[in-house]
């Protein structure tokens, strides 16, 4: 706000000037009347100018409001844009479960070709090579395995068979959907491209065009679109001399302890298997093959309530049975760290540490516990390797307990070689509304037993 102060004094200056000569001078008096306009004029605009002021705080703050709408405004903008950004994200997340419980599924197709094939091959293997053995292996493995996922494996165009793979999405955590647009996961076939079935010389087999689209209950849809291949596993065939005495074999050293099918110490329990293992490497104490065991078997990133519950029933149940499991991380690390008697099958190499975070308990068990694999010296451990070596944790396994598991999971497959050799099922139910692992409640809700206090465990 301006003043008018030093115009004023001017004004009056310039009066005072005026009346001295206005008696001589008619000119004063038209510029004394022309001052007292001016002066009132002032006055007036100074009153107006004071009214200015309000007007500007009027101003301020209706700008102030404006900009504080602006700031809500955006701020409403950025939660809803978090929010999208949140159901995308667990769309994805499910869709990505739904196509991990596809590569589950294939997994055991591929085991299980491969046992075929293998077998097929040492059957036939008389006269033959080591290259020529190899070759037919892997010529019965894709023929094994387009039997499981081919429409028509002898077609010259195959294609993936779409019923197989969808079987493979039912999920208590995951629904399946019948249709697209439904709630939950569906498998969409592909109208232009087609769901090819492309070989590779020997080397593999892919899955082309393998599309999951997810939809939750809003009707958001997440699409997941990949090309899935399936190599051949590698397998070396020794081949002996085409004379078959005895003489003509050698005795080897070897730095690990082994078992064949016709030794005493060898398990009985591995001679009813569908595929007996041939021949056990071991670390520790063998004897510990003739005593009972019970197998303790659940996720590898599992939750606290779960390791706590592998510490009561190791305990429980520790007295009466050898426990069992894989010398995976989670649950079967604590079973075999709780354990005073137990057995670690791997799926690797005798002497490969697999994952490197057990080697402290890998270590421990050597000496006062056992360790046992059908894989000779550093044998890698690849992924085929665990499902194929879950079934002598079966085979050793009186009962089976099972703490904590998602639906398509190693675990799972665990379950179904015990179910082969009517080994019982026992389950820690997991609670109401938990997503993420509903295989126990799928076994209990399929008539395994179900354990809910410590009774339950010394019944086992």
């Amino acid at each position: 706000m301006y003043t008018m102060r030093k115009p004023i004094k001017r004004l009056q200056h310039l009066q005072e000037v005026c009346q001295i000569n206005k008696r001589d001078n008619s000119l004063g008096k038209d510029v004394h009347s022309m001052i007292g306009y001016l002066r009132n004029w002032m006055k007036k605009q100074k009153k107006d100018n004071r009214g200015a002021a309000m007007i500007l705080v009027i101003v301020s703050i209706a700008f102030i409001g404006m900009l504080v709408a602006m700031i809500v405004y955006m701020a409403y903008c950025n939660y809803l844009m978090k929010g999208t950004d949140r159901v995308a994200k667990n769309n994805f997340y499910s869709a990505e479960s739904a196509l991990d419980a596809i590569n589950a599924g294939l997994q055991q197709d591929v085991s299980d070709s491969m046992a075929e094939a293998y077998v097929q091959t040492m059957q036939n293997s008389s006269g033959l090579s080591a290259d020529q053995m190899s070759l037919n292996f892997q010529t019965m493995f894709f023929g094994k395995i387009k039997e499981k996922i081919a429409d028509n494996p002898t077609a010259t165009d195959p294609t993936w068979k779409l019923s197989h793979l969808t079987d493979m999405l039912t999920n208590d955590s995951i629904p399946l959907a019948s249709a697209s647009g439904e709630r939950g996961a569906w498998l969409e076939p592909r109208v232009t491209d087609g769901n090819k079935l492309v070989q590779k010389g020997t080397a593999y087999i892919t899955l082309e065009n393998v599309r999951v689209v997810y939809t939750d209950e809003k009707g958001y849809v997440s699409i997941i679109e990949t090309d899935i291949r399936i190599k051949v596993p590698e397998l070396n065939y020794a081949v002996a001399s085409s004379r078959l005495d005895v003489e003509n074999y050698s005795i080897i050293a070897y730095p690990y302890p082994y078992l064949t099918i016709v030794d005493e110490m060898y398990p009985e329990a591995f001679k009813h298997l569908r595929y007996p293992p041939w021949i056990i490497f071991y670390q520790g104490n063998v004897c510990l093959l003739k005593e009972k065991g019970v197998g303790i078997v659940g996720a590898r990133n599992c939750s606290v309530q779960a390791l706590q519950n592998t510490d009561t029933i190791v305990q429980r149940l520790q007295s009466k049975y050898v426990i069992v499991s894989g010398l995976a991380k989670g649950i079967d690390a604590r079973a075999h760290l709780n354990a005073s008697k137990t057995i670690g099958v791997l799926g690797c190499g005798i002497n490969v540490i697999y994952p490197k975070e057990n080697t402290f308990l890998f270590e421990r068990m050597k000496k006062s516990g056992l360790i046992i694999s059908e894989y000779p010296m550093h044998v890698k451990p690849l992924a085929y390797h665990f499902p194929w070596r879950n079934r002598l944790i079966a085979a050793l396994s009186s009962n089976l307990v099972v703490i904590e598991a998602t639906y398509k999971s190693g675990t799972m497959i665990t379950v179904n070689e015990c179910l082969e050799l009517s080994v019982p099922i026992y389950c820690v139910p997991t609670a109401f509304q938990d997503e993420k692992y509903q295989g126990c409640n799928y076994l209990i809700s399929n008539g395994a037993n179900i354990l809910v206090d410590i009774k339950d465990i010394d019944d086992i």
